[in-house]
């Protein structure tokens, strides 16, 4: 008799407590889903100077109990390689996608949230200090997904003008 009560008070703390989180946002997520799996790509960089090319990798994986995109990136420009992470998901009571970027150039990490409409995934960042920039920068990150491919495009906004950083398509691997 004791352990029968035992099971039924473990049975009812594990059920109150998965009734008090929020749902994996399964479809949301799989409307993003191609930013999973394995990508290169051939980027352009237009840090204010010269433009300068180098490649790009990335690598997302559903993380978390599902509810997060994880990536990790890697790109290279000048013999210089800069790592990240994008951690994303779906904030159902915002109806916003929300990500956070952290990568091996800034000590911080740079909370952006967006929307997925037609296809594209705009994502802009709160502002934030960026090395090598002076004040606090918004970024805007745009993903476009065709045929099998994903276009990236990374902007800063300079007064009323969106200014392109970094450019290129992935392909998966």
């Amino acid at each position: 008799m004791k352990q029968i009560v035992t099971v039924v008070a473990l049975l009812a703390a594990g059920l109150a407590f998965s009734q008090g989180m929020a749902p994996v946002p399964r479809e949301e997520l799989k409307a993003i889903d191609f930013l999973m799996g394995k990508a290169k790509a051939d980027l352009t960089f237009s840090f204010g100077g010269a433009s300068m090319k180098g490649p790009g990798n990335w690598e997302g994986k559903l993380t978390l109990g599902g509810r997060f995109i994880q990536s990790a990136h890697t790109y290279s420009m000048e013999g210089q390689t800069v790592e990240g992470l994008h951690l994303l998901t779906y904030d159902a009571a915002k109806k916003k996608y929300v990500g956070w970027w952290y990568d091996s150039s800034a000590p911080a990490a740079m909370r952006m949230e967006g929307d997925l409409k037609d296809g594209v995934l705009s994502l802009l960042s709160e502002p934030v200090e960026l090395p090598g920039m002076p004040g606090k920068a918004t970024m805007r990150a745009t993903y476009v997904s065709k045929d099998g491919k994903v276009a990236f495009l990374l902007e800063t906004k300079q007064g009323d003008a969106w200014i392109k950083l970094i450019e290129g398509t992935y392909t998966r691997s």
